[in-house]
């Protein structure tokens, strides 16, 4: 029998832009593991979409022997293109594809704009925005109402702040997205992880 795999982010590695536009590249380091008693010999693939795309994308990752219980490591890239994904905050799904099946599925949040000025006027805005000791300061933006999305792209929290700072609410250890819509319609999004 074929052993199986598991692919994982090589968090340690993982520097990736959050902030792209489209003719961007995102690279992820990505380790692929045999859990079983099995080798694994044999051509790897990633499969990849964005979370509002219905036209996934795939790559070769080469070809592996990895023995059971074994780790081997490479990395994937992937090109921002509006066929694979549209403007705005967007989750990152890749898995990978070995023997005509598919593995585990992996997210991450990007936020695509639609050029490079766009990406650096959203850079100084999102600056305004800082989360400090679990509790989000805004700077003098007028914010009329919060978001924040997990890693399936579910909305976990959904209020209106009162005040130019306010606290996160509990949230299991993740990774999140913030969105944040401002009184005049700009939406700033931000990308935090919860270690509580």
């Amino acid at each position: 029998m074929q052993a199986q795999l598991r692919m994982e982010f090589n968090a340690a590695l993982n520097n990736t832009p959050f902030r792209v536009t489209y003719g961007d590249s995102i690279t992820y380091n990505v380790l692929i593991i045999n859990p079983d008693s099995g080798v694994f010999s044999g051509n790897v693939y990633a499969g990849f979409t964005g979370s509002n795309s219905g036209n996934p994308g795939n790559a070769f990752l080469g070809t592996f022997q990895v023995p059971p219980g074994d780790t081997a490591y490479t990395s994937i890239s992937i090109e921002v293109t509006p066929s694979n994904f549209k403007v705005g905050p967007e989750v990152v799904v890749v898995w990978p594809i070995f023997n005509g099946n598919d593995g585990t599925q992996l997210a991450d949040f990007i936020f695509v704009k639609e050029n490079i000025s766009a990406v650096d006027d959203f850079n100084n805005e999102i600056q305004k925005i800082a989360i400090i000791s679990n509790t989000v300061y805004t700077d003098d933006l007028q914010l009329k109402q919060v978001r924040i999305f997990d890693l399936s792209g579910r909305i976990v929290s959904d209020f209106k702040p009162e005040q130019s700072s306010f606290p996160l609410p509990p949230l299991a250890r993740s990774l999140y997205v913030m969105q944040c819509i401002t009184n005049d319609n700009r939406n700033l999004v931000i990308k935090f992880m919860e270690k509580r």
